[in-house]
């Protein structure tokens, strides 16, 4: 925010907290920095609007702009800003849109999304699976069997069998036990 900005805007100085870095303009000269401010900036399109916590450095140059919103800023706006245009294009800012937009096309396309393990016959196990690249110099390392309590074991079991059903693993002896199964809980079940 430029200092004549927030002349007009009739803010208090003292809101100002100091900022200790340095700020060079375009043609490498210091720029002086009066402060920083944390101010509840309204966003709207008439229809909607938004209010978000905007950290603005203030800064004594001369300047054809009242503000310039930062990176940070525009990320969590999402904004889309076009110099040639000199616009900036929001989305929706009451969100509802984009969600309504989001669902219409999951419903629409029901039958494209796998939902299970199940869901996905037929796809070559090329593109499916994951090959370990391995070092040849190099000897597996064969780790302490490690025990399972019985819901754990459970759970292994029926993944298991999920993959198994829908024919992406098979089953396979090893001479030696390589790896312990991890367990990690899925947040929502």
């Amino acid at each position: 925010m430029f200092w004549s900005t927030f002349n007009k805007l009739q803010l208090s100085p003292d809101l100002l907290r100091p900022y200790t870095g340095c700020l060079y303009g375009f043609t490498d000269n210091p720029v002086e920095v009066r402060g920083y401010l944390e101010l509840r900036t309204t966003f709207t399109d008439g229809a909607a609007s938004r209010t978000e916590n905007i950290r603005y450095l203030v800064v004594n140059a001369n300047s054809a702009y009242n503000i310039l919103l930062g990176r940070p800023a525009l990320n969590r706006l999402r904004a889309v800003s076009s110099t040639r245009h000199m616009k900036m294009k929001l989305p929706d800012l009451s969100g509802k849109g984009e969600q309504e937009e989001v669902i219409a096309v999951i419903s629409r396309h029901l039958d494209a999304f796998a939902w299970t393990a199940a869901d996905m016959p037929g796809i070559d196990p090329d593109f499916l699976c994951h090959h370990l690249t391995m070092d040849a110099k190099v000897h597996p390392v064969r780790q302490r069997r490690r025990k399972f309590n019985e819901e754990r074991r459970l759970v292994v079991k029926e993944e298991t069998q999920k993959l198994l059903n829908a024919g992406h693993i098979r089953e396979i002896q090893y001479p030696e036990w390589l790896a312990n199964v991890v367990c990690r809980p899925v947040p929502g079940r």
